[in-house]
């Protein structure tokens, strides 16, 4: 049986920080039941907190979850980013890193991003990242890496 977490879920768990929105390490792990997260980290959900290690594991993604705005909140403080799908079982949506600002608002601290089933990058992707010491892109689902994609220039 496969449970859902709804865009819903996710607004009612971000929203419940508004009064202190600043969150050391936000862990969704999803492995003791089967879910589809339906949610999606932009700025009405996970760019109002201030994050500093995100870990989301063992997700069954259905839509676009990255947009635009989704590490506003965490400029500056945001160290880390993981995000573990696990199995693909053949979804149509992974980790979409085509457009250039959605990391960019890390800022300068971001040092390790970890993800699956990327299925997007654009020479841009990285280009406001300069501190990452660690990437880790496993399962990538790509026609081609953009030239100077992984550049410091």
């Amino acid at each position: 049986h496969v449970y859902t977490f709804s865009a819903e879920d996710f607004q009612r768990v971000t929203s419940a920080f508004d009064f202190n929105n600043n969150i050391y390490n936000f862990t969704i792990d999803l492995t003791s039941t089967s879910y589809d997260f339906e949610g999606q980290l932009d700025s009405h959900t996970l760019g109002k907190l201030n994050v500093t290690y995100l870990t989301m594991k063992n997700l069954g993604i259905t839509n676009s979850l990255l947009m635009e705005g989704a590490f506003d909140g965490s400029y500056g403080s945001i160290k880390e980013i993981i995000i573990d799908q696990g199995i693909w079982d053949n979804r149509k949506y992974g980790v979409n890193l085509g457009s250039s600002s959605i990391l960019n608002p890390t800022g300068p601290t971001l040092e390790k991003l970890k993800l699956s089933y990327v299925t997007n990058l654009t020479e841009t992707t990285f280009s406001k990242n300069k501190e990452i010491r660690e990437i880790s892109l496993r399962h990538v689902s790509l026609d081609y890496i953009p030239n100077g994609t992984f550049s410091s220039e």
